[in-house]
């Protein structure tokens, strides 16, 4: 696919405060390639589906849910790509959403710290590694 525009918009909200935060560009990825999906994971960290999103030579924005509503799993996510002992980089707890820019999105590995977890998420092609 050609090069496209991509936006995103996150917004927070506490009572009657709120931040929305909003972001456009045209992409410099040609092919701009992206994957939506959704796995479910387990407690062994694994890689997110890339289809044609390249997995090591760009910039990916990475936009991803727990979808789990009930218990107390944790959706578990390493930047690093090592599957041995990775560093968890961030904690999506049931319902929670996150947005992030990553170079190297075949380093992603997430997993479930118990039980299995439903994730759904698109990745992007935005631009290639600084």
């Amino acid at each position: 696919m050609a090069a496209k525009s991509v936006s995103h918009t996150v917004s927070m909200s506490v009572g009657n405060v709120v931040l929305s935060l909003t972001d456009s560009t045209t992409v410099t990825a040609n092919p701009t390639d992206y994957v939506l999906g959704s796995q479910t994971v387990t407690t062994a960290y694994e890689a997110i589906a890339a289809g044609e999103v390249d997995t090591a030579s760009c910039l990916v924005m990475l936009l991803l849910k727990n979808e789990n509503t009930t218990g107390t799993s944790e959706l578990q996510l390493s930047l690093d790509g090592h599957e041995a002992e990775p560093t968890i980089h961030l904690v999506l707890h049931n319902g929670q959403t996150n947005l992030i820019s990553i170079e190297n999105f075949g380093n992603v590995r997430i997993k479930s710290n118990t039980g299995s977890i439903d994730v759904s998420y698109m990745a992007i092609q935005i631009g290639a590694n600084t």
